[in-house]
């Protein structure tokens, strides 16, 4: 009986072992990503530059999880759905906008009378 225990145990662990290979998966036998193509998290992914009226609206920012305004905090506000509106003194604003990994847009948001 000891015996059938310990061929059983082995036929377990010898089929195991070939079986594991198949659980890989098959993005390893793909070509590797190179260091250049790959965005880490936290990297600025582009700037923007905007430019909008003064005391006017718009929707922007839409879709990123948040947002800093880096300066220009009294040109305009940012609404918690993403709608940037502006007042009605004039220049520049920068703004980081986050997507949900971390990586950020620099928008540049210029406040012009016409």
């Amino acid at each position: 009986m000891k015996k059938f225990y310990k061929g059983l145990i082995v036929s377990a662990l010898s089929l195991t072992t070939l079986a594991l290979p198949a659980f890989t998966s098959p993005a390893s036998a793909l070509e590797p990503i190179k260091s250049n193509q790959v965005v880490q998290q936290g990297d600025p992914i582009a700037t923007v530059d905007y430019h909008m009226l003064r005391n006017s609206n718009v929707s922007l920012l839409k879709g990123y999880t948040r947002w800093e305004i880096v300066s220009g905090s009294n040109l305009i506000s940012i609404s918690s759905s993403g709608v940037v509106s502006s007042y009605s003194t004039l220049g520049t604003a920068v703004v980081y906008a986050y997507d949900i990994n971390g990586n950020y847009v620099i928008y540049k948001i210029t406040v012009e009378a016409r």
